[in-house]
């Protein structure tokens, strides 16, 4: 037997029966569930499940991989592998599983909001002061808007890797590479505002600190809902989701906030550099894995990434991960809605100042209704997160069938709210828009991950797909930027127009979404089976 403890679990068909799907799949060098489709496993194997079938057990439900001296049942699968054959019918093995919640647990999720409050002020620090930096470094509109766009570019091309780091180098050391990048992202941003620098040579720093931002960003983003899943339990693991989700909106609202008030530009770009550089040892608070898992999931070790997507693509190989037809259908479904979402709120923070100033807001008026846009968001968020965990806790899915058409109506309220001396009617319709949300926000992770069951991956789709339909919506609101003679000159209606249709069009597809919360239902049921074994 291996010397290591192998922690993962899995769910075996009747290995006579096509096809086989199993719930969560091993990582060894072979599958349980190959059994149906590999020709080297031994015979004894393979007639111990006929065998212990025929003595009218059901071997072919629960098989934990597991290192235990003298279990019931075991089947030699090879490579110093035992697996531990659990009856299906009374839930019952040698080795129960025991689940335990931490109070440690907390330390690393106030790590995770606050780097990603950090990384949310460097992301878009130029967003409610570009007009103001375009006079004192001399670039174009068009530049300080792509400092606030290229970090979707490094972004999606890093955060497929992600997962692999995560899987490879945990939770921990996942962060802490996320926050050294920041750190260098920080100084060389500062280095770029050396006076004596040309006027090409101050943007070609600033733009690669904006490109190490885009680096950072999936670091904590994608840690987030894999934290909640390992440390969290069923009542708590949807409100770990929201705070990690929703610290990056609240980084930048404060970013939105306090860069207007700095009225030195070069010194509010260096006091940004000191608070990350005080941030970073925050980085060694994300806890690892904790000794005993809160939940079935938490116990897993989620799938490779290009497994879960070959099976998204109906690809999967026999003895990986499957998704069903409608699975399939959901995640991509929600992969869309959420890019959308995302992009949505996101242009909407690289252009708040010239959306509003044509009509006679100030910078500092502007950089206001963006922190009340994202901070509205924040309150909803903290409130609605703990009745999802508890009492809606099956309606993730209606949730977003109701909502994400309200959202749509909204979005194209503030068309029409956009004009002058209409400070009230901007507000309101802005609250309105960041409250719907940021309630779908942590809505969508939670349900990416119990369509596919890896929190990984699924979250780094989702934002992936995010970023680059954010990258996208940015370069096409700017080119629908009214010429200097229309009457106010320069404003944006045509952009709040594509946006709001765009959004409204979105909302149609939760015709045909389901959202079956498939990773709940089988926690619930482990949860049930070690009460009535204990």
């Amino acid at each position: 037997m291996s010397s290591q403890p192998l922690k993962e679990a899995y769910e075996l068909q009747d290995p006579r029966s096509e096809p086989v799907r199993p719930f969560q799949f091993p990582y060894s060098d072979h599958s349980v569930a190959d059994l149906n489709h590999k020709k080297d496993f031994s015979d004894t194997s393979t007639s111990l499940l006929e065998n212990e079938e025929n003595n009218g057990k059901r071997t072919f439900g629960i098989v934990r991989v597991q290192e235990a001296s003298n279990p019931t049942s075991t089947l030699s699968l090879g490579a110093g592998v035992d697996v531990a054959v659990i009856d299906d019918d009374t839930g019952s093995n040698n080795s129960e599983q025991i689940y335990q919640l931490y109070k440690r647990r907390w330390v690393g999720v106030v790590a995770l909001v606050l780097l990603n409050i950090i990384k949310g002020c460097n992301w878009v620090w130029f967003g409610s002061i570009a007009n103001s930096i375009t006079k004192e470094f001399h670039f174009t509109l068009g530049q300080v808007n792509m400092l606030g766009n290229i970090p979707h570019i490094s972004y999606l091309l890093f955060s497929w890797c992600v997962p692999i780091l995560v899987r490879r180098w945990g939770l921990r050391w996942s962060s802490v590479f996320g926050a050294s990048v920041l750190f260098f992202a920080a100084w060389i941003r500062y280095a770029g505002t050396i006076k004596s620098l040309s006027t090409n040579g101050s943007y070609a720093l600033i733009i690669i600190a904006q490109l190490l931002v885009g680096v950072t960003a999936p670091c904590f983003q994608v840690v987030g809902p894999r934290y909640a899943e390992v440390w969290f339990d069923l009542k708590g693991r949807a409100t770990t989701t929201m705070l990690v989700a929703i610290s990056d909106p609240l980084g930048t609202a404060l970013g939105q906030i306090i860069a207007p008030f700095i009225i030195n530009r070069r010194l509010g770009i260096l006091i940004l550099a000191l608070i990350t550089t005080v941030a970073l040892p925050l980085s060694f608070a994300v806890l690892p894995k904790p000794p005993k898992p809160p939940t079935y999931s938490g116990s897993l070790i989620s799938p490779p990434i290009w497994q879960t997507l070959r099976a998204a693509f109906g690809y999967a190989r026999p003895g990986e991960q499957f998704l069903t037809k409608v699975e399939r259908i959901d995640f991509f479904i929600l992969f869309f809605v959420f890019g959308v979402l995302v992009a949505g709120t996101s242009s909407f923070s690289v252009f708040i100042a010239q959306i509003f100033q044509p009509y006679g807001y100030t910078d500092v008026i502007s950089g206001i209704m963006g922190g009340a846009f994202l901070l509205s968001g924040l309150v909803a968020a903290i409130l609605s997160a703990p009745i999802f965990d508890r009492v809606l806790i099956y309606h993730l899915a209606k949730t977003v069938k109701i909502l994400l058409p309200v959202l749509g109506v909204v979005w194209i309220g503030l068309v029409f709210a956009v004009k002058p001396d209409n400070l009230g009617g901007i507000y309101a319709v802005l609250v309105l828009i960041a409250s719907i949300s940021f309630i779908l926000l942590p809505v969508g992770l939670e349900l990416g991950v119990e369509i596919t069951r890896n929190a990984e991956t699924s979250t780094a789709v989702l934002w992936s797909g995010g970023n680059i339909i954010s990258f996208l919506w940015v370069l096409v609101m700017d080119a629908l930027r009214a010429p200097q003679t229309a009457n106010p000159p320069l404003n944006m209606r045509k952009a709040l127009i594509f946006n709001a249709s765009f959004i409204c069009a979105t909302a149609c597809l939760v015709i045909f979404f389901t959202g079956n919360q498939t990773r709940r239902k089988k926690d619930e049921e482990m949860a049930k089976r070690g009460g009535r074994d204990s």
